[in-house]
Formats: structure tokens, C-alpha cells, sequence
């Protein structure tokens, strides 16, 4: 026994990295085993839907003993399983019956008859009406839906849920001959879900074989950290870009439609017409319109069937898109996208991709350039440019791709002129007045004190006094003045007092309310990083993705926050180049940051009986997030050999697990 377990732990010695990876991948393997049992396999039995009206919802007025209600619709696949209808309940198990007939007017046939006691209707949830056999050959007929109320209880209350608009243009619906404005809400089944299973299986291969060869190029090739971020970061996007949908990260649709006006200006097309609306082609128009704020099994079967497709109508149309009142500047990688798309005459969901594409490579470049730069610190940058909301965010329309990739090249010339030790160039300076400048016409202005994070090179890094003072001065007073120019003075320009906030219906607080109750400021920021400060957190790891309602188990926030706090820190062998003094200043400035953040939805989307800051998240502290992580960069808590290899890898592993846990939400 003795001589078997000194073997064992030879055998340890010399293979315990292989051992470990095993044992990672049996866990994956058996998880992506356990999703598909318990979520993909039940999912691609669900009926599909080809008819879905969706939309703002009303109920109709209750149904009564003897009424009827009729849903008419236009088939447009060629066979028809069943449909299911959204009840109201009002919280109640009703007694009654309903007579449920769905018939094909085309060729005048009844299809589908069935008797149904109202106590199975659940409250505001479809109830289906399946067929024993699927109607094929059906495509362009009409149908007709009919609900008769056979009893009902006086007591009881049943309506049917309503759109508040006709969101199916040939289909008709009332109650007892009357006419309604919208239409039911309802689905039109056709088939099941059953390529979730094959999406799910190839999707499953590539990413257990992608976990092989990470480790192969980490742990036996043993590249470069910055060849190891192009690598990672080129497959996790392209993974959470294909999860998430176009559409389906926060404000997506007013990041598309606003590059869409600068890809018209490309094609000398104008930013806007006349009545300041957008020209979109008549397709674009139409897909843009059928796409959801939430990704789902039938979205997924869209885009897939329509990722290769070219464009059928590109006649342009005036659309009222939005047009976000931010810097063009964070629009040029997303809008050159859709151009070439454009030109190329390619369908809207690949124009989609090549925008999502064009902000994703110049993320990819930035920040590839920033972890060459860095002297210290390089492993922060590479945990904090790869966490699920980083790459969620980068791999979208968003602008938070632009804002995080110029605020961490930025952090890293900072970096690099203060604590490095190559001589400063005067190309170094440029760049830093650049990246500095471009700062400051983000977000109403909000990450502008990050240009004073240059105070900190210190005057012995300079080549002469002289150029010590102008480089200073000139960050500086460039930071102040764009600040003024692109954000105070447009705000005093437009004035205030007829600004509402849009989902309140109430007017937000205002400058001159701080300004008149600095105190009711202080104690209105102080409650609200008490009552958020988890929700921040959980919304910066990517603890919810999508519209924050993709909610992802707390296990993986944490592990990516020990990562976090493991890249912070140092080899022993390492100088500790930061200084208390310099540590302060970061605080200062970060804190200015926060407060600048806070006040911009503060004025914005926080309505005047809040006593609370509305609005913010998480993600919005991305962009300072590496200069924050320096803080603890430290000589009491080293690491004794570099842990780079192994924190690499977590990344991904613990990417893999987030994207399994998403997608097992979405289906």
C-alpha cells in the first residue's frame, strides 16, 4: 500500500497539470450533459412557433356566458401543428367551459374541436391547441381561431390578452362581431425545436475541443500573454456574440440604428432627412422589426437561416430611428461595418455581425496594444478585458466596447510613463493627449478626471522640466476644456425644466438642485452604493447578461472575483513601483469618476421624488476597473511564481461555464 501511493504521488508529481485538465474536462463534459438532459432536450420538444404575437399587452373585456371571440391569421409555412392562446385568469381557478374551434377558411374544413373546463387555464400563460396530426400544405391560407363560452360563473372573471396594436397586419380580431384594435396575443405552431439539439452538440464539440487546445498552447507551447488574449478573446467573442443575438445587449437597437446614420453619411446618403428620421433598406427595416430584446429557441432559428442571406429590397425608406446624443466618434468601427456590409449587398443579419465585428477588432487591437505596453499589471488588464460583461459589451454595438478599449489604452500609457523604463518619446505624448482627449466625450464627460491620472509620471521620467510642464499642462487643460465645450456648455445651452424622465413620466433632478442641496446630494449617493453596491458588482463581473435578465448563479461571480483579486498581485521577486502617495491619488481620481457617473443619471434618469440614483450599473465602472485593481498591487501578499499560465485558463474555463449557464436560461 506504502509503495503504491509513493507511486501515486510520482505519477502526481509528474502529471499533475494533465490530471488536473482531465478532471476539468470530465466536469465540463458531464455539465454540458446535464444542461442538455434537464434544459435543451425538454426545450426542443416545445412546439416551434412561426406566428407570435407579442407586443404591450391589455386584457379584452371579460368574457361572459355566450360569447365569442374569433382570431383570424394568414399561414405563412406550409404545415400547421397547432396554436396557443394567452388567457387571464386574474388569479383565479375559474369554473366553466370553453368550446375551442380552429378552422382552415381556405378550404372551409374544421381542423381542430375540443371541449375545455376553465380550470385548467393558467393565469397570464398560453394554453395550447395542439393538432393529432399537423396540416401541411397550408401555406397563404387563412385560419380562423373561435372561442365560444359555453358557462361561466358569475363570480369568475376570463379574458384573453390583447396587443394594444394591430401587430398582425392580415389578421383580424373580435369578440362577438365587434372588431378590436390589436390583435390576440397567440402562436402558431409549426414542428418542434429539435435543432436546438444539433446547435447544442456542435456547439459542445467545438468548445470541449477549443478547451483542449487552450490548454495545449498555455501549459506545453507556453505562449505570450498577449498572443494568448488575441487567441481567447477572438473565440469568447465570437461564442457570446452568436449567443447573444443582435438586439439582445442593453440599448442595442439605438446603437445600431444611430451607426446606421453614419454608415448612410458614408454612402453620402446624409445623417438624417428632412424630418430628422433614418433611411434604412426596406429589409433592414423589416428584420430589425422582428428581432427581440431576448434571445429564444425561434430567434436563434432566424438568424441562423438568415446568417448567409443577401438583400432582396434595398430600397430605402425613412424609418424613425434613434440617433444616441453621443460623440460620433464611438460609432465609426460599427458603422464602417455595416457600410461594407451594405455594399456588399449582404442581408441584414450579416450587416449586423460585420458592425458587431468591426467595434470587436478594434476593442481586440486596443487592448492587445495596452498588455504590450503595460511595464506592470499586464495580468489585470487580460482578467478585466475578458470577463463575461467585458466581452458581452465588446461584442455588440455597444458603446461601452469603444469606451472600455480607449480608457484601458489609456490607463496603460499612464502605466507605461510613469512606472516604465524606456525613455519618453515624444510619441508617448501624443498618444496619451489622444487617448486623454477622447476620454472626455464619453458618457456626458463622466471618465474625464482619468486624464489626471498623468500627474503621476513623475518629473525624473520626462526628458527636461520643460517638457514635464507642457506634457501636464497640456492633458490637463485639453480634459477641462473638451469637458466644457462638449458637456457643460451644450447642457446649459439646452436648459432644463421640460425634460422628463421617460419611465417615470416625472421630471429628473438637476445641476442647480445639487447645487442648492449639496448635502441632500451626499446623502442620496451614500444610500444608493449602500442599497447597489451588490448590484454593481453582480452587473460588472457579468453576473446578468443581456437586459439583465439572463441571471447567471453567484458561484461564478465569485470565482471571477478571486481571479481578479490573484492577477492583482505580484511575484515576489517584483518591485512594488506604486506608492502610498500615488495609491491616493488613483482613489481621488476613481472617486471623482463614480461621483461624475453617479450625477450623469442623476440629471438624467433619476426622477425628483427618487431617493435614489436610477439608472447606473455595473458595467459603466468597467473602464476604470484596472486603474482601481492597482490599488492592490502590494508587498505583503506576493505570489512565490507566476500564476499567469493557470489564471488564463480559469478565464476561460470559467467563460465556458457562464455561456453554458446562460444558454440553459435562454432555452
Amino acid at each position: 500500500m506504502e509503495r503504491l501511493m509513493e507511486k501515486g504521488a510520482q505519477i502526481w508529481a509528474r502529471h499533475k497539470q494533465i490530471i488536473c485538465f482531465g478532471i476539468l474536462f470530465v466536469f465540463l463534459a458531464g455539465f454540458a450533459l446535464y444542461i442538455f438532459k434537464t434544459s435543451v432536450y425538454p426545450a426542443s420538444k416545445e412546439p416551434y412557433a412561426t406566428i407570435e404575437v407579442t407586443g404591450s399587452e391589455t386584457p379584452s373585456d371579460q368574457l361572459k356566458t355566450g360569447d365569442v371571440w374569433k382570431q383570424t391569421f394568414i399561414s405563412n409555412v406550409d404545415e400547421i401543428s397547432g396554436v396557443s392562446i394567452k388567457f387571464g385568469t386574474y388569479q383565479r381557478v375559474n369554473s366553466g367551459e370553453l368550446q375551442v374551434e380552429i378552422r382552415n377558411m381556405t378550404s372551409n374544413s374544421l381542423l381542430f374541436e375540443q371541449k375545455l373546463a376553465m380550470g385548467l387555464l393558467k393565469d397570464n400563460k398560453h394554453q395550447d391547441f395542439l393538432f393529432d396530426q399537423p396540416v401541411k400544405n397550408v401555406n397563404g391560407d387563412s385560419f380562423e381561431i373561435t372561442i365560444k363560452v359555453l358557462s361561466i360563473s358569475p363570480q369568475d372573471q376570463l379574458s384573453i390578452w390583447m396587443s394594444k396594436n394591430d401587430r398582425l397586419p392580415d389578421g383580424i380580431s373580435d369578440l362577438n362581431d365587434v372588431q378590436a384594435e390589436g390583435d390576440a396575443i397567440f402562436k402558431v405552431y409549426s414542428g418542434d425545436n429539435s435543432y436546438l439539439n444539433l446547435i447544442y452538440i456542435i456547439a459542445t464539440v467545438v468548445i470541449l475541443l477549443a478547451l483542449c487546445a487552450a490548454y495545449y498552447f498555455i501549459f506545453i507551447r507556453k505562449i505570450k500573454l498577449t498572443k494568448a488574449f488575441i487567441i481567447l478573446a477572438a473565440f469568447l467573442g465570437f461564442c457570446y456574440s452568436l449567443m447573444m443575438i443582435p438586439m439582445s445587449i442593453p440599448d442595442e437597437q439605438a446603437h445600431i440604428e444611430t451607426s446606421y446614420r453614419y454608415s448612410d453619411q458614408m454612402m453620402f446618403l446624409g445623417h438624417q432627412t428632412e424630418n430628422g428620421h433614418l433611411l434604412m433598406r426596406q429589409d433592414d427595416k423589416t428584420i430589425l422589426n422582428t428581432l427581440k430584446q431576448t434571445p429564444t429557441p425561434k430567434l436563434y432559428k432566424y438568424v441562423a437561416e438568415n446568417f448567409f442571406q443577401t438583400c432582396k429590397d434595398s430600397t430605402l425608406i425613412e424609418t424613425n430611428g434613434r440617433d444616441v446624443g453621443t460623440s460620433k466618434f464611438v460609432y465609426f468601427p460599427s458603422a464602417i461595418g455595416i457600410t461594407i456590409g451594405r455594399i456588399l449587398n449582404l442581408g441584414f443579419i450579416p450587416v449586423l455581425y460585420l458592425g458587431r465585428l468591426f467595434n470587436y477588432l478594434f476593442y481586440i487591437i486596443l487592448v492587445y496594444l495596452a498588455l504590450k505596453k503595460l511595464p506592470i499589471g499586464k495580468m489585470i488588464l487580460f482578467t478585466v478585458a475578458l470577463l463575461p460583461m467585458s466581452i458581452h459589451q465588446a461584442a455588440s454595438f455597444s458603446t461601452d466596447c469603444i469606451i472600455m478599449a480607449v480608457s484601458f489604452y489609456f490607463i496603460a500609457c499612464v502605466v507605461k510613463m510613469a512606472y516604465g523604463e524606456e525613455k519618453i518619446e515624444i510619441f508617448d505624448i501624443v498618444l496619451l493627449c489622444f487617448f486623454g482627449s477622447w476620454l472626455t466625450l464619453f458618457k456626458s464627460g463622466a471618465y474625464m478626471l482619468l486624464c489626471f491620472l498623468a500627474l503621476l509620471i513623475p518629473a525624473k521620467r520626462f526628458n527636461s522640466k520643460k517638457q514635464h510642464v507642457i506634457t501636464k499642462s497640456t492633458i490637463s487643460f485639453l480634459a477641462i476644456a473638451l469637458f466644457i465645450l462638449n458637456t457643460l456648455l451644450p447642457m446649459a445651452f439646452k436648459g432644463g425644466g421640460d425634460s422628463i424622465v421617460s419611465w417615470s413620466g416625472l421630471p429628473p433632478y438637476t445641476v442647480g438642485w445639487i447645487l442648492h442641496n449639496p448635502f441632500g446630494f451626499i446623502r442620496i449617493l451614500i444610500t444608493t452604493f449602500i442599497d447597489y453596491m451588490d448590484f454593481y458588482i453582480h452587473s460588472l463581473i457579468g453576473g446578468s447578461l443581456g437586459w439583465l435578465n439572463i441571471g447567471i448563479p453567484n458561484f461564478v461571480g465569485i470565482a471571477f472575483i478571486i481571479l481578479l483579486f490573484i492577477s492583482c498581485l505580484k511575484i515576489e521577486s517584483e518591485h512594488q513601483l506604486i506608492k502610498a502617495s500615488h495609491k491616493i491619488w488613483i482613489i481621488l481620481v476613481l472617486i471623482g469618476v463614480a461621483i461624475c457617473t453617479e450625477v450623469g443619471l442623476f440629471i438624467s434618469w433619476t426622477p425628483i421624488d427618487s431617493s435614489i440614483i436610477e439608472g447606473v450599473q455595473g458595467r459603466y465602472f468597467l473602464p476604470i476597473l484596472p486603474a482601481f485593481l492597482l490599488l492592490f498591487r502590494n508587498s505583503n501578499i506576493t505570489l512565490k511564481r507566476d500564476m499567469s499560465k493557470y489564471i488564463i485558463f480559469a478565464i476561460l474555463f470559467l467563460n465556458i461555464v457562464e455561456m453554458a449557464l446562460a444558454f440553459r436560461v435562454i432555452v
